[in-house]
């Protein structure tokens, strides 16, 4: 059974922004553990072709490159004929580089490499040195690299020894051995970072929340258990590690989650404020006190609240128009001053009058053991002994993700009425945090709908776009995943506060599904939701599933944005509209 969404919209993190592509067949593949050897690069000019073809034997900066069909090759800044400039990736097998990728470059990357001794890079693992010190011959995965007295030695990640990752940088010598001009350590544990390794090197900021027991090098940083030993750069040097420290940590993610850390540098006191804490996705119900003149974009008045509301804004006013004195719920971005509001849906009055009704969720900065004031999210949260807690999902720790409910005070501060922890790990979806990309409205899921996940800390700091691996839509962006049951979603963007992810078609006859996150070995909380046949919804202009729909006319071949004919024909963009019947 085959089911897949016809287009992707994506928003990123700009809300005017929509996006569009076609979305090919998602294949799952079978992936086979491979030994690790040398990662090989290599930047030259193409200087002989295979008669017919690319694949076969290529002749790159004077040395073979083993060309084969999983051979990826990226032709996007030009093409790949004789003279093209490239840069290709592999092993080295004998005195044949067999090629992993290939991408052509622009030409002024092989401006200075014209001859055939070009640069190359190797990474791997160190299996043998010079004995009575490091001039001679050394060999780094399975490569013979000759150091004389001029190769710079650069051992910051970790001290030369047999066993130890490095990366060789020099020339190809004609017997297939490198002539070394830099040789850099990657750290001590022999762990090196080519593709197809298990282990993968990642970075993340986080907040120290417990120091190693007695006879014990692991630390809790935000939720990941990090082993740092002795062997581990601390900066600044003389300044231990303690409990609420901001760190960054980098190190290799091992098989049980945990990190191996090579390198830690502290970065302050208290909760990182890497954006974990700034205060956003609140929302409150209250009674509308005054509206702009003139319409509904501008500020409002709900409560004691200013409310921001931009086109963007989604109104949901299926109960009642909004007018002065009528209920709403809104939700979006807090500052000092105002909410900016994502979303406002009129209620019934009899909803204004729920106590609690004030409700964020934010990372636990400070705390007290009993009754007190708490600092979450950059906001006062009073705890006083009839507040309820539910940490079902972990520990009311320093860098926990929490949900607070209760009521706004006019200075500010929040008196919880309940307070619901989300994740310790301070990695965690949002309430309410999973919608459909297209009007980010919706209780449930269908087969093959693209859906959006907000939260904390949940991607890289970096925003990843969509990327295809041998053909296939990756399920892995910056060792980031989505699990709906256990089964990857692909994904086609992720960042640290919002993926775009497509559901997998295991859910399929199912009733419910649990959605989980996992990024760089920290796990979000479980999230569970109804799984529909179906869920249909069509992009909009303005991203929020009203007004204008994201259209093109299609005529002769062409797409463009003229308004369509009567009798021509329009294209639309959507998703969820579930396995297809035939089956796409």
């Amino acid at each position: 059974m085959d089911c897949r969404p016809v287009s992707i919209g994506i928003r990123q993190n700009l809300p005017s922004k929509w996006y569009n592509m076609p979305l090919y067949r998602v294949i799952l593949s079978v992936l086979f553990v491979l030994p690790v050897f040398a990662d090989d690069k290599l930047t030259g000019k193409i200087e002989a072709l295979p008669a017919s073809g690319l694949i076969g034997n290529w002749t790159v900066a004077g040395r073979t490159v083993q060309v084969n069909a999983q051979t990826k090759i990226d032709t996007d800044e030009g093409r790949a004929i004789v003279g093209a400039c490239v840069d290709v990736k592999g092993n080295t097998t004998g005195n044949a580089l067999v090629a992993r990728s290939i991408e052509v470059k622009e030409a002024s990357k092989c401006a200075v490499r014209t001859t055939p001794s070009s640069s190359v890079e190797i990474e791997g693992v160190v299996e043998q040195l010079p004995a009575g010190g490091l001039i001679g011959d050394w060999k780094i995965g399975g490569v013979i690299v000759r150091v004389n007295a001029q190769t710079r030695i650069e051992q910051e990640g970790g001290p030369v020894s047999v066993g130890s990752c490095a990366e060789a940088e020099g020339t190809r010598n004609a017997d297939g051995s490198l002539a070394a001009s830099k040789i850099e350590t990657k750290n001590g544990s022999g762990d090196c970072r080519g593709e197809g390794n298990a282990k993968p090197q990642i970075e993340f900021r986080g907040t120290v929340q417990t120091a190693p027991a007695q006879g014990s090098t692991i630390w809790t940083i935000s939720g990941r258990r990090v082993n740092i030993t002795q062997a581990a750069n601390v900066t600044p040097r003389g300044r231990p590690l303690a409990v609420n420290m901001c760190v960054e940590i980098e190190g290799r993610l091992e098989d049980d989650g945990s990190v191996t850390g090579s390198r830690a540098q502290i970065l302050g006191s208290g909760v990182c404020t890497n954006g974990l804490d700034r205060q956003e996705d609140i929302s409150f119900r209250g009674v509308i006190a005054s509206l702009p003149s003139g319409g509904l974009i501008g500020d409002w008045r709900v409560g004691a609240l200013t409310v921001r509301v931009s086109a963007q804004t989604r109104i949901d006013d299926d109960d009642r128009a909004p007018a002065v004195g009528v209920c709403v719920e809104v939700k979006g971005d807090f500052t000092p001053t105002a909410v900016t509001a994502s979303r406002i849906e009129t209620k019934r009055a009899s909803e204004c009058s729920t106590t609690g009704a004030f409700r964020f969720d934010g990372v636990i900065q400070t705390l007290t053991t009993g009754v007190g004031t708490w600092q979450i999210g950059g906001r006062s949260v009073l705890v006083e002994a009839a507040t309820a807690f539910d940490r079902s999902r972990g520990a009311t720790v320093v860098g926990a993700c929490v949900t607070v409910i209760g009521v706004l005070e006019t200075n500010g501060a929040v008196r919880a009425s309940r307070i619901e922890v989300l994740s310790a790990s301070g990695a965690c979806i949002i309430s309410g945090g999973i919608v459909g990309t297209a009007n980010y409205a919706g209780f449930g899921v269908s087969p093959a709908q693209i859906v959006s996940i907000f939260g904390r800390n949940i991607g890289p700091t970096v925003t990843k776009p969509l990327a295809v691996v041998d053909g296939r839509v990756s399920n892995n962006l910056a060792n980031t995943r989505v699990l709906f049951d256990g089964t990857p979603a692909s994904l086609v963007f992720a960042s640290e506060g919002q993926i775009n992810a497509i559901v997998p078609c295991n859910v399929i006859g199912k009733q419910t599904v649990r959605v989980q996150v996992e990024s760089n070995g920290a796990w979000t909380n479980i999230v569970d939701l109804p799984v529909y046949a179906s869920y249909p919804s069509l992009f909009t202009i303005s991203n929020s599933g009203r007004g204008p729909a994201a259209a093109l006319t299609f005529e002769n071949g062409q797409y463009n944005t003229n308004p369509t004919p009567r009798g021509g024909t329009v294209l639309l963009f959507g998703t969820g509209e579930g396995q297809t019947n035939p089956p796409l």
